[in-house]
């Protein structure tokens, strides 16, 4: 991308396009590689099974605990993955005690 911008630096009022022969990422490939990801698999899978059963409150703290396999429980962005999946746990299980305690939990380690 610098590339592109160096034509427009030097005083040109363009910017040049990649040629046909080079190559430019494509959405397929950025998706295979996706796929190939072991996290991303089972990622997608906690979503469709959560989605196909709602009211299950144990698949909904596996789905939080595995947020842990992808870094330290104390970092920002996998506290709110799971905040993001309680509330939507709660949402569809709004009588869980489990699934409360558990967003509290979760939520007070964000005040500290």
């Amino acid at each position: 991308m610098e590339e592109k911008w160096d034509d427009f630096k030097q005083g040109t009022d363009y910017i040049t396009l990649p040629s046909e022969d080079e190559e430019e990422p494509t959405e397929e490939r950025e998706e295979d590689s996706e796929e190939e990801d072991p996290q991303y698999k089972r990622t997608k899978e906690y979503n469709i099974r959560t989605r196909e059963n709602p009211k299950d409150v144990a698949l909904w703290l596996e789905f939080i605990k595995f947020q842990d396999e992808f870094g330290s429980a104390s970092d920002a962005s996998i506290v709110e993955k799971k905040l993001a999946i309680y509330r939507k746990a709660l949402q569809e299980n709004v009588d869980s005690i489990d699934l409360l305690l558990g967003y509290l939990t979760t939520s007070s380690s964000v005040l500290e």
